[in-house]
């Protein structure tokens, strides 16, 4: 397979698969890109949109499956509004561009393992975007209720 393209399903959704760790396996979002990047060839593009979840998670397994398999090739986050039209939904999504390496080559892309709590926002905040203002669509604000 050479590209894999899909809104992937969100939420806390465990799946049950042995193949993977089960910190990959307790949201089906992370679980997607896990299995797409064992099923996509090397050289091949993984692009999802996803909850801004995968990037802003504490816990960093996830990413780290990522980098050990594939190069970040760019992220955009987008507003809560993105989808509002069409899905009726008020989330915030992220697109994902990764490109799987073979076998034991290195990782070549940009950094998006930490994510670090922002006391600004009362939430953790992806690195990536905090290094890349440029590739958040919108302003970030925090709203309850």
């Amino acid at each position: 397979m050479d590209v894999i393209i899909s809104n992937v399903p969100f939420g806390n959704y465990p799946i049950t698969d042995k193949a993977y760790p089960k910190k990959v396996t307790s949201a089906i979002h992370n679980y997607f890109f896990a299995k797409s990047l064992d099923k996509v060839r090397p050289g091949g593009i993984v692009m999802f949109i996803t909850s801004s979840f995968t990037m802003n998670a504490s816990d960093t397994t996830v990413r780290q499956y990522m980098m050990e398999r594939a190069d970040l090739l760019g992220a955009i986050r987008l507003p809560n509004t993105a989808f509002k039209g069409n899905a009726g939904t008020e989330v915030v999504t992220d697109i994902l561009i990764l490109k799987k390496r073979e076998s034991g080559t290195e990782y070549a892309g940009e950094d998006f393992l930490e994510a670090d709590y922002d006391s600004n926002y009362g939430t953790y905040t992806s690195n990536y975007f905090k290094n890349h203002p440029e590739m958040v669509l919108g302003k970030p604000v925090v709203k309850r209720g």
